[in-house]
């Protein structure tokens, strides 16, 4: 795939595409038949770059992000298990904020909705500089 070195998320992708691949079955050599190596490497490529473009998190100054997380892991906490959490409570306050009949209700979703997201902001700012 390249020389180029892939992130965690890329190679994730990258071996799921190849777990879901079939062995050639044709005459020809492996990497020559429709499906074979070759034209895997391409389908994987593509994956990857599409996963670049498309799914990509912004990136962000995480000094202060490792920080808490190494704090939390020394109270015992799981990162994982508070990411899904916070995964979960996001798409939670997000239906609220978004679809509730209760107008009180959606508002005070969206207002702590934004108040997460600027604090998170602050902890982890993006790096994006707008060229001069």
């Amino acid at each position: 795939m390249g020389n180029a070195k892939q992130t965690a998320p890329e190679v994730a992708v990258a071996e799921r595409f190849w777990a879901k691949q079939d062995q050639p079955r044709c005459e020809k050599s492996a990497s020559d038949c429709p499906g074979g190596q070759a034209e895997k490497e391409a389908t994987a490529k593509q994956a990857v770059h599409t996963f670049r473009e498309v799914r990509q998190p912004i990136e962000r100054d995480d000094d202060e992000t490792r920080q808490l997380l190494r704090l939390s892991q020394l109270e015992g906490r799981d990162p994982l298990q508070d990411a899904v959490a916070g995964r979960l409570a996001l798409d939670r306050l997000d239906a609220v904020a978004d679809g509730d009949v209760d107008t009180n209700k959606a508002r005070w979703a969206d207002e702590l909705r934004r108040e997460l997201r600027e604090r998170f902001n602050d902890i982890a700012p993006t790096k994006f500089e707008v060229p001069r």
